[in-house]
């Protein structure tokens, strides 16, 4: 199985004050085709930077400085921000937290994820509104043909985030870099999103997710591999099984430790579990 995306030795600093702060130091990740790859780590070890890195959103006062990203052996860091546009959405797709930053407040949600289609996609209107209707029955948004005309203000924090996933999964992405999606929305729904997250990649074998999450019962259910972030670097990774089974990094052991500590046992892959880390 080869490599969809290669992240290699990738450098991110952020100067404010005078002062550098390295927050992706020397990191390397790769996500395989086919498979759903596991982000761990608290709050503030660069998670999201990482996936701002990907796909070329890092604004001042950071700056990616060395490293390669290379997604379908195209490196990133080294094309241009016209081809960068083109790739967003339709070939790399973003899901993230924080649903009312990311949405027009000024323009119907249904609008928006159907005009998000279209700039990728060579579809009318109406057939781009038909697809957004069923998008948004599919992640669980009642009343979905109603929904289509409310403004972001009019929707809970689940709903809004339910939007966003649609607007992550509407263009059927290679990569999927998915930045906490389920956050904020109940268990129930939370386990409809993922399983039909999976479901669209297992029918598309070329294409692949990068699942950002602090949840070990997410990575432990969905997860093919897992990588350890700590401190600007991925310090384990492998088999989510194999690393659950016999972690090797003392990090890695605590987590988990403090996990079963926090919850219970500590989730074990394919079980039923929910268990997370404070950020």
């Amino acid at each position: 199985m080869d490599n969809l995306l290669t992240v290699s030795e990738l450098e991110t600093h952020f100067y404010v004050g005078g002062r550098t702060t390295k927050v992706l130091n020397g990191l390397d990740l790769s996500v395989r085709r086919g498979e759903i790859v596991g982000l761990v780590g608290p709050s503030g070890t660069g998670k999201s930077v990482l996936v701002a890195s990907i796909l070329g959103l890092v604004k001042p006062p950071g700056r990616i400085v060395a490293g390669r990203v290379r997604f379908n052996g195209e490196d990133l860091l080294k094309v241009n921000e016209a081809r960068l546009k083109r790739l967003r959405g339709k070939d790399i797709s973003l899901i993230a937290a924080n649903p009312h930053t990311l949405l027009n407040p000024l323009i119907p949600v249904g609008a928006q994820v159907a005009n998000f289609l279209m700039a990728h996609r060579p579809v009318s209107k109406k057939v781009a509104l038909d697809q957004v209707l069923e998008m948004f029955r599919a992640v669980g948004i009642p009343d979905p043909a109603r929904r289509l005309g409310n403004y972001p203000h009019e929707l809970s924090g689940g709903m809004a985030q339910r939007v966003v996933i649609s607007i992550g999964l509407i263009c059927s992405p290679q990569l999927l870099l998915a930045d906490e999606p389920t956050f904020g929305l109940d268990l129930t729904i939370q386990a409809q999103v993922l399983e039909l997250m999976k479901s669209l990649l297992a029918q598309r074998p070329e294409a692949a997710m990068l699942l950002v999450t602090r949840d070990l019962g997410i990575v432990a259910n969905y997860c093919d591999r897992v990588a350890i972030m700590h401190q600007g670097r991925i310090i384990e990774s492998g088999e989510t099984a194999d690393v659950w089974r016999a972690p090797k990094q003392a990090y890695t052991q605590e987590i988990l430790g403090a996990a079963a500590l926090d919850r219970g046992p500590s989730p074990t892959p394919k079980a039923s579990v929910a268990t997370g880390m404070d950020g």
